[in-house]
């Protein structure tokens, strides 16, 4: 008997969708000190950072501020507001718990969805640790301020600027 088309075509569906969705998040670091803020936020060798922050996904976008706290036991306090001090969430990231990093004290309706709350959580991850250095781009600038840019296969984009 010949094993059917079908058969054959679901597997290779979901061998490309398992390659696809594997792919880890690009960060995109420009300005002159990108790298070294970059470095700082992943060794956790700072004790607050204050970003102008901008979520995009797909064609929609929310720009605010994001304020970042380290309390230097491996918990990030994030806090992301627009200018007119509405905030829109805040969470703590875990660096030491293996599933669930992402712990929402409050978030405002915009962003709460799971989608979007997952991307946020893989975005975090990819901030605060160095596991692939060969998926970080940098672009010389003489620019003082710096941009880092992590961005995901799903049209997710978070963008710090200082």
């Amino acid at each position: 008997m010949k094993p059917s088309l079908l058969k054959y075509s679901t597997w290779i569906s979901l061998l490309l969708l398992a390659a696809v969705s594997c792919k880890a998040p690009v960060v995109a670091l420009s300005g002159r000190n990108a790298v070294q803020a970059y470095t700082s936020l992943a060794d956790g060798s700072f004790d607050r950072i204050d970003f102008k922050a901008r979520i995009s996904y797909k064609e929609k976008e929310l720009p605010g501020r994001m304020i970042i706290k380290n309390d230097g036991s491996g918990l990030y306090r994030i806090a992301f507001f627009n200018e007119l001090g509405m905030t829109y969430l805040e969470a703590a990231y875990h660096t030491d718990h293996p599933k669930k990093n992402l712990t929402i004290r409050q978030v405002s309706p915009m962003l709460d969805h799971p989608k979007t709350l997952k991307s946020l959580e893989k975005s975090f991850q990819r901030l605060f640790t160095r596991e692939n250095k060969n998926n970080t781009k940098t672009t010389a600038s003489t620019i003082d301020k710096y941009d880092i840019t992590i961005k995901l296969n799903n049209g997710f984009t978070l963008h710090l600027q200082l």
